[in-house]
């Protein structure tokens, strides 16, 4: 996963703003932060359960660089003070999810077992196997256990998967605590958009790249192919109607590498 994570952060545009809200809400500071609550007003109160954080925007506007990133310094910094877990579902289809949760519960358990933490309903080590071991990993662990699910829409092109059934949303009960942070991007007004409104949630959107990002990652790109533009074709670049949008900004810029 760290290749995959390093792949997408090799040109790495610096994103300031959602980079400090995301660790804000993962550190527990959330005071500037606009509560949504469950569309339908039915959700269950769990005690303590911090609200999600829906990491949205457009598709191909960034996210994946942005929570890769993210993941990438957390695991540096929070090293032993905080469970991590980034997946990239990749669209991954419903079976696809118990794939998901079952890395994340190895996760625990070794967390669990490298601490010596046992069960309190039996005194002994948690048994894997046991219906119950995600939820009572989760009210023993002490520190964040902090969850980010990206790109669990990917291939839904006729928007009419059912993400209540997926991961994390089916496991949600279990899961919730008041030290557990669950990430998810998502596509704006998509259907695992939806989702996300029937629980109480944070929502951060994505910001257009403004003139100093674009110029940023311009030098960035053709620094890392020894090439140096001209101040004409770079504010061409900088310029360019579309170029507040990542995709579009790194195709132009490949364009350019290549046959400019």
């Amino acid at each position: 996963m760290n290749t995959f994570l390093l792949n997408k952060t090799q040109y790495c545009i610096d994103r300031s703003d959602e980079y400090s809200t995301l660790f804000k809400y993962i550190t527990g500071d959330h005071k500037d932060f606009t509560l949504i609550k469950d569309k339908l007003g039915t959700e269950p109160n769990k005690a303590n359960g911090q609200p999600l954080m829906a990491l949205s925007s457009q598709s191909s506007d960034g996210k994946t660089m942005l929570l890769a990133k993210f993941a990438l310094d957390i695991e540096e910094k929070m090293k032993d003070k905080a469970i991590i877990y980034y997946y990239f579902a990749d669209g991954a289809y419903q079976n696809g999810s118990h794939f998901i949760l079952t890395n994340l519960k190895l996760k625990l358990l070794k967390h669990l077992d490298d601490n010596n933490i046992k069960s309190p309903k039996t005194n002994e080590k948690f048994n894997f196997g046991d219906d119950t071991f995600l939820e009572d990993a989760v009210a023993v662990i002490s520190i964040p256990i902090i969850i980010v699910v990206d790109g669990l829409e990917k291939g839904d092109l006729h928007h009419q998967r059912n993400y209540m059934h997926e991961f994390p949303f089916l496991w949600l009960s279990s899961l919730l605590s008041n030290q557990t942070y669950i990430i998810i991007s998502t596509e704006l007004n998509s259907n695992l958009h939806q989702t996300i409104r029937n629980h109480t949630h944070y929502v951060l959107e994505l910001k257009l790249l403004t003139s100093e990002q674009r110029s940023s990652y311009i030098d960035m790109f053709f620094h890392s192919f020894n090439k140096i533009l001209e101040s004409e074709q770079k504010s061409l670049l900088v310029d360019n109607k579309g170029g507040e949008h990542p995709i579009y900004l790194s195709y132009v810029c490949e364009n350019l590498r290549q046959f400019g």
